[in-house]
């Protein structure tokens, strides 16, 4: 392929679609879910805000049945971790999205204090997923260009 014929498939192959295309497949779902565990385990939403603080009788509770209690102190909806296991990413064309296939999970999200901020990825962590996925990006693009 001649430079004129590549730039011309370069015109054509790398537009905002395609781009955005290869960045949401690219991405890694258990990098992701991992990192949204790890938000609310220290206590953030996918919005940066904290979640709620568990009130005393709740740790005392926890103390006693001896379940999870998060370092932050604050409600990490991990008490068994039947919420966190079904944890599952779904991509579209132009996004990726974390929800739970747990029982609870309409019930935690309809909560205002929890709230479907309780999945994605905080700015920082979004940050983080797309870093890690760079090389992938590059070789699904290098793959397009006929590279």
């Amino acid at each position: 392929m001649n430079f004129t014929d590549f730039y011309k498939r370069s015109l054509n192959v790398l537009n905002e679609d395609f781009l955005t295309r290869v960045t949401v497949f690219a991405l890694d779902d258990k990098e992701i879910i991992e990192l949204n565990q790890n938000q609310l385990i220290l206590g953030h939403k996918s919005t940066g805000k904290k979640m709620p603080f568990y009130k005393d009788e709740t740790i005392e509770i926890k103390k006693r049945e001896r379940t999870f209690i998060s370092p932050s102190d604050r409600i990490a909806l991990a008490n068994t971790f039947d919420f966190f296991n079904a944890f599952k990413v779904k991509k579209t064309v132009n996004s990726a999205f974390v929800f739970s296939t747990d029982s609870k999970s309409d019930m935690l999200v309809s909560q205002p204090r929890f709230g479907e901020d309780i999945f994605g990825l905080t700015t920082k962590n979004t940050e983080k997923a797309l870093n890690s996925s760079r090389d992938s990006m590059i070789k699904l693009t290098q793959k397009a260009l006929g590279l």
